[in-house]
């Protein structure tokens, strides 16, 4: 009976002969942080979520601080 022998190699390289930078995932990754720390601490999705002014929307922006202080949790 034929025993089942996992073919598993770890290469540094994809077979195609492209690399990927571990510095781009990295920037992407601050970059969204940034875009976060905007749309949340600098009140962008707020204003786009809830209105600004006269027209903004209580409940919604109440909502929006929740989930704003769950997604730093």
């Amino acid at each position: 009976m034929a025993r089942y022998r996992p073919h598993v190699q770890v290469i540094s390289e994809r077979p195609n002969g492209w690399w990927v930078s571990p510095a781009l995932p990295t920037i992407a990754n601050c970059l969204l942080a940034v875009l976060w720390g905007f749309s949340t601490v600098g009140g962008w999705g707020e204003a786009a979520f809830c209105g600004t002014a006269a027209q903004r929307d209580a409940n919604c922006a109440a909502d929006f601080e929740s989930a704003v202080m769950l997604s730093t949790a």
